[in-house]
C-alpha cells in the first residue's frame, strides 16, 4: 500500500529531509487513486516510467527557512505574494509568479524581501502584499512628535516608525482620534512592517498608579 503524505502535515517534511536539505526540499506528489482520499501518494502512476514525472504529478518546493545558498546575482526575480497575516504563519502554501509551488514549514515567519529558494536560472523573493495604512508625518519639534505618538499608542495599534512618519493600520477610529487633535495624516497604500513589541503582550491598565504601564521606565533615584 504506498504511503499517504497529507496535504502540508509533518510526513511531508519528513519524507523531504530523506532527499534533499533540511531548509530546503523537492517532493514530487500524485493525485490519490482513490477518489475518497484526501491525500497524496508518493507512488506514481504504473504507466509511469520509475523516475520520471507524468503528467498528474506536480513539484512542490518545501520551505522551512530562508535560502542560505550560493545565489546567481544576475538571475531573475520571481515573486511569491503574500499577505502580512499569512507571514505571520509558521504553515502555509503559495503559488509563486511562474506557478512554481511552494509550501512553507517553518521555524520562525518570514518577511518581506527574504529569498526563500533559488536555481540557476532564478531567485524566488517573498513580496509582501501593500494594505491600506495612514502615513502620519512626524513634527521635527519634540513634544509634537511625542503628541502624535500619544495618539497613535493610546488606541493600541501597531505601528511601524520611521525617521520621518509613522504607519498605522487605516482604521476610522484612529482617523477621528488624529482629526480631533488636528494631526496630519494621509491615507496610502504600502508594505506594512509594524513592530513586535514585548508590551502589546502584556496586560495593563489605564488607570492612574506607578503599576499602570509596566513598561515605562521609571525614574532612578541619583545617587547620594
Amino acid at each position: 500500500m504506498p504511503k499517504t503524505i497529507p496535504h502540508l502535515r509533518h510526513e511531508q517534511s519528513t519524507l523531504a529531509h530523506g532527499l534533499l536539505d533540511e531548509s530546503h526540499a523537492s517532493i514530487q506528489l500524485a493525485p490519490p487513486s482513490d477518489p475518497q482520499s484526501s491525500g497524496f501518494t508518493n507512488t506514481p502512476p504504473l504507466t509511469t516510467a520509475p523516475g520520471a514525472p507524468s503528467e498528474d504529478t506536480f513539484t512542490m518546493q518545501l520551505v522551512h527557512a530562508p535560502f542560505a545558498g550560493e545565489i546567481i546575482e544576475s538571475s531573475p526575480t520571481v515573486l511569491i505574494a503574500a499577505e502580512r497575516r499569512q507571514l505571520a504563519k509558521r504553515l502555509w502554501r503559495a503559488t509563486a509568479a511562474d506557478g512554481t509551488e511552494f509550501g512553507f514549514e517553518l521555524a520562525a515567519p518570514l518577511a518581506h524581501g527574504d529569498i526563500v529558494h533559488a536555481t540557476n536560472f532564478a531567485r524566488y523573493i517573498i513580496a509582501q502584499t501593500p494594505e491600506p495604512v495612514l502615513e502620519i508625518p512626524l513634527p521635527q519639534a519634540a513634544d509634537a512628535a511625542a503628541v502624535t505618538g500619544w495618539a497613535v499608542g493610546n488606541l493600541h495599534f501597531p505601528i511601524e516608525a520611521q525617521p520621518t512618519r509613522l504607519l498605522a493600520p487605516d482604521d476610522i477610529a484612529l482617523r477621528q482620534s488624529l482629526e480631533r487633535l488636528g494631526i496630519a495624516y494621509r491615507a496610502i497604500d504600502e508594505v506594512f512592517r509594524p513592530h513586535r513589541l514585548a508590551a502589546a503582550a502584556a496586560p495593563h491598565s489605564h488607570a492612574a498608579g506607578p503599576e499602570a504601564h509596566p513598561f515605562v521606565f521609571k525614574p532612578v533615584a541619583p545617587h547620594a
